[in-house]
């Protein structure tokens, strides 16, 4: 679990703009009931709530929105994130409670929406005439100009790594650019973020500074793909290197962004685990969702990790376009092969803004109404149904369990005993880990 950065990241921004004109609290509502989230609503009396949306947890955010319109309804209602962005219209269209949605990149939009409603751009609200839009006014070019997250309304001690080599360690998310180069189909990251934007190298050793002073050792790079410009990360782990300070971290990449170079260089600044997004392997599924990677680049990262003793996490996707019996075939044999750490699974999910949606409306999967129905999670059922997708999760994490022996076996278990008295399908869905 990690901060919610983004939130931390608007208060932040806000306070430094408009320095004792404002009050933000932040409030971190994962595990926390509507009635709990209104509590604390009730307590605070604020004149503007802003909600992070995502798909998943939509009717939450929905539902604190209207609890927050019953007990104040003079306080405007502003969702956002990457989830309200690409639904914005539908939101304010079917929820009277809403009453504006922040589009894009959430800093400059919000603290210009406190400053001047009447004016800001990068909102969706209700007119007089129907639902407006005033442009998103575009990306951040320098994000060395945003301030740290403020996460003084949190209790840091909560946030603490639970799997992995930092298993235990208190863990701080970093953040060292923003957006992605790539068009996987499955993502819609690239349609709120952008192409690729940096901060400073110094920025981020001095941000990993900060907080070592405040007790932190251990670190998760949040990037969506760390390694994009290798010469950037060897940068940066050679400051890391030549700091008297020694930490740990994690982080996520590609399999074809990794060379032996820049993984001795990784190992030795403190990287004890790496996340490939590789999601399939299979060169047609890889191919049908633009993944842009091939077999032997997923073949030598692994290879590399292990060379260097970095853990690594193989991450899988099922059910993408063109999967069949003989796809999954080929990713458990790569899988075999590779021998990762870790595997971790998950079925195909659409979310708004992504190739995947667009291709599951086109096909007639499901149209953009289904937002507004109890579902929580929207599959894509192109290939495999539903069942047929959480069979293969199942198969993938025996898969797992044999790889790594008894210590595999003993995990599965234990994911089956905490959710042995919930519903069949929670319970597969708990041994899947989704």
């Amino acid at each position: 679990m990690i901060q919610p950065m983004g939130l931390c990241s608007l208060k932040a921004a806000a306070k430094e703009a408009l320095p004792g004109k404002v009050q933000v609290k932040v409030l971190d509502a994962g595990g926390l009931e509507t009635g709990e989230v209104a509590a604390e609503v009730f307590r605070y009396e604020p004149e503007v709530v802003g909600i992070t949306t995502f798909t998943e947890a939509r009717h939450k955010a929905l539902a604190v929105a209207r609890a927050t319109k019953n007990i104040f309804p003079d306080a405007l209602t502003l969702l956002g994130g990457v989830h309200a962005t690409h639904t914005a219209t539908q939101i304010l269209d079917n929820y009277p409670f809403v009453d504006v949605v922040l589009i894009g990149e959430g800093e400059k939009n919000f603290v210009d929406f406190l400053i001047s409603p009447e004016t800001v751009k990068g909102i969706v609200y209700r007119g007089r005439e129907g639902i407006k839009t005033r442009k998103d006014p575009g990306m951040i070019k320098d994000l060395d100009t945003l301030p740290f997250p403020d996460y003084s309304d949190l209790d840091l001690s909560k946030y603490i790594e639970t799997e992995g080599p930092g298993k235990g360690q208190p863990l701080m998310a970093i953040e060292t650019s923003r957006g992605c180069p790539y068009n996987c189909s499955f993502c819609s990251s690239r349609s709120v973020w952008g192409n690729i934007r940096y901060k400073s190298v110094k920025r981020v050793l001095d941000e990993i500074d900060y907080w070592f002073d405040r007790g932190y050792r251990y670190f998760s790079f949040i990037d969506d793909i760390f390694t994009i410009d290798t010469n950037r990360t060897i940068e940066i782990c050679r400051g890391l290197i030549n700091r008297s300070t020694y930490v740990t971290w994690k982080c996520q990449t590609r399999t074809d962004r990794v060379d032996d170079r820049v993984l001795n260089l990784m190992n030795l600044a403190g990287c004890r685990l790496i996340a490939f997004g590789v999601e399939s392997g299979s060169p047609t599924v890889l191919d049908a969702i633009n993944k842009k990677e091939t077999p032997d680049d997923i073949k030598m990262a692994f290879e590399l990790c292990r060379q260097h003793k970095i853990e690594s996490v193989f991450n899988i996707i099922v059910g993408s376009p063109g999967e069949t019996k003989d796809t999954l075939k080929e990713t458990r044999n790569l899988i075999k092969e590779c021998n990762p750490t870790h595997i971790a699974t998950a079925a195909l999910r659409a979310y708004p803004g992504s190739g995947i949606w667009n291709l599951g409306i086109e096909k007639g999967l499901f149209t953009e109404d289904i937002l507004l129905t109890n579902q929580e999670s929207i599959h894509y059922e192109g290939s495999l149904s539903i069942n047929q997708m959480y069979r293969e999760l199942i198969k993938f994490r025996i898969l797992q369990a044999q790889l790594r022996g008894w210590r595999g076996w003993v995990e599965l278990i234990r994911m089956g005993l905490r959710t042995v008295k919930e519903t069949p399908m929670k319970l597969v869905r708990g041994v899947v880990g989704r």
